[in-house]
């Protein structure tokens, strides 16, 4: 019943977070494999120079030994260098990378669609509202019309009761006026 909400921006972050991570082995790793390469360069070096040193001296076992050095060393450079640029490939794109990417793509689509799925029903419920709204203003209007038409009938016949008493009043004045004119002659 209850799915669980994948944040994009969470997934990105943890991604990103991993390779950082790698990344920063990766390149700690070529720094000590690049330092010693050098190391072995500057031993390959020396040896070089204690080789031609024992060839002038004549000295042919120093030389073979001297030799039987340099080749260990060249042996270490070679698979020094190698892992240096294994190390570098990997700071590429690798497949379970790609996967990753793909998965956060995924991710992306998805909190892209609940957004659209979202706002869609933000925007059909402000339609409604909109809707209640303007059958509330004519309900308003429709009554605001009762009230006038009944407030309206209410002061007509209220007129009518008024002017028929002042009438009356009033043809009574002069009835008593009349009397009163007649009884004066």
């Amino acid at each position: 019943m209850f799915t669980k909400k994948i944040d994009l921006s969470q997934v990105v972050n943890e991604f990103l977070s991993k390779e950082r991570e790698r990344n920063d082995k990766i390149q700690s790793k070529i720094v000590e494999l690049e330092r010693n390469s050098g190391t072995l360069n500057r031993s390959i070096s020396s040896e070089t120079d204690a080789l031609v040193e024992c060839e002038l001296n004549d000295d042919a076992a120093g030389a073979e030994k001297c030799r039987k050095n340099i080749r260990e060393l060249r042996t270490s450079l070679t698979e020094t260098e190698d892992l240096i640029t294994g190390y570098k490939k990997q700071l590429e794109l690798s497949p379970s990378r790609e996967k990753e990417i793909a998965n956060i793509r995924e991710v992306a689509v998805k909190s892209r669609k609940e957004r659209s799925d979202a706002a869609a029903d933000i925007q059909s419920e402000r339609e409604n509202l909109n809707q209640q709204m303007t059958e509330l203003q004519r309900k308003i209007e429709q009554l605001d019309h009762e009230h006038r038409q009944m407030t309206d009938d209410h002061e007509t016949a209220s007129d009518r009761t008024t002017n028929d008493r002042a009438t009356t009043f009033t043809g009574c004045r002069f009835l008593l006026a009349w009397m009163d004119a007649g009884s004066r002659s």
